[in-house]
């Protein structure tokens, strides 16, 4: 018996399986999302997916599982083509179940699991920031998304895989003075970076100039903070090395970066930017790093904890050697496709997000 997702990235894990069980993020079976609850409009929340098996024609598949729905409960099997089925989540509360299955009336075991998840509304402050110069240049920002765009494409990547509905509120602020930080920001001398240069200076704890933005905006009641700049060609990390009397870069720049400790996303809209597309697929990116922690799959290493165990680290939760890493939504941007098609979520990944709800629900930014 082999399952499939019956669109790619839309609630069906085949990948974490496949993985030797060393490997983080392994998985001993199939899983399935569920997604519990319904819209406005009374509908309820579903998941298709297709189930396919080569032992032989007119056979049936009759499946049940606590606190979800399945639709057909008696699936036809025929050895060749897929029989698709859709799931519903029946219960008030995010859980693994294990389904029971009956091929041609007799009990059998299969590797397959499913996840019901609750519906969760992530609430997003998405900050437009054109940029003042000293001398009252205004640098618009190239790309502006608005509030439908983000949406519908967060919505598109994250409901059908975890079962959050984004509900993004967009401002275009005027134009702010952001580009401002010198040497001292990073302690050191003042004259060891010049302000105005062009880039958005921070560093791994996102001080200077990603302070500055926060500082001036942000929406304590929102679970994400978004900070869109223009008139800047990308986001610098800098780092002072006292031994060699040097501010330093820290490899090349990049479009964006996420503080995670206080989730905001600081991301750039100019002429190194793609466009709209790119825009957005980093945004989707970087809410995955606010959500999922650090760390991307297709740069796991091997090394040692603080006890000097090997584990595997740098690679996020389910880094999943081996697999086919750019079409997902946790890939390094070196290496993710920047197309709209990069964002698969895996099991590991969809555990991980329902402990991030949990920690927003007590922090009173989202309904429990």
């Amino acid at each position: 018996m082999d399952i499939d997702d019956d669109i790619p990235a839309t609630g069906v894990d085949e990948v974490s399986n496949t993985v030797l069980p060393d490997i983080k993020g392994y998985q001993n079976k199939f899983w399935i999302m569920a997604p519990a609850g319904n819209d406005i409009g009374g509908s309820i929340y579903k998941n298709a997916m297709k189930f396919t098996t080569l032992l032989g024609e007119n056979s049936t598949l009759d499946i049940t599982c606590s606190d979800a729905t399945v639709t057909p409960a008696s699936v036809k099997l025929d050895g060749t083509a897929a029989a698709e089925a859709t799931w519903h989540g029946t219960a008030s509360e995010t859980g693994d179940k294990e389904p029971g299955f009956k091929f041609n009336g007799n009990a059998v075991d299969l590797p397959i699991g499913v996840k019901v998840m609750k519906r969760r509304t992530v609430k997003v402050a998405v900050w437009l920031i054109p940029r003042l110069r000293a001398n009252g240049t205004v640098d618009q920002l190239l790309y502006k998304p608005t509030q439908k765009e983000l949406d519908d494409f967060l919505n598109s990547v994250y409901q059908p895989q975890v079962n959050m509905a984004f509900d993004c509120d967009v401002i275009e602020t005027p134009p702010f003075k952001f580009d401002i930080a010198d040497g001292t920001d990073f302690g050191a001398p003042a004259e060891t970076l010049v302000p105005e240069n062009g880039y958005l200076d921070t560093n791994n704890k996102g001080v200077a100039e990603e302070t500055t933005l926060r500082d001036q905006w942000n929406d304590d009641k929102a679970n994400v903070n978004v900070y869109i700049v223009g008139g800047v060609l990308g986001i610098r990390n800098r780092v002072w090395i006292e031994s060699i009397h040097q501010l330093v870069s820290t490899g090349n720049f990049s479009l964006g970066h996420t503080d995670i400790t206080r989730r905001s996303i600081f991301l750039v809209s100019s002429i190194a930017t793609s466009d709209l597309q790119g825009l957005l697929d980093a945004v989707v990116h970087e809410v995955g790093h606010v959500i999922l922690g650090p760390g991307h799959p297709d740069e796991v290493v091997k090394g040692k904890n603080s006890k000097g165990e090997i584990e595997w680290v740098n690679g996020g939760v389910a880094p999943l050697n081996g697999t086919q890493q750019d079409i997902r939504l946790m890939c390094s941007g070196r290496k993710r496709k920047k197309d709209g098609t990069a964002r698969l979520l895996v099991k590991a990944e969809w555990d991980e997000a329902h402990s991030w709800c949990l920690s927003e629900t007590k922090g009173d930014r989202m309904t429990p």
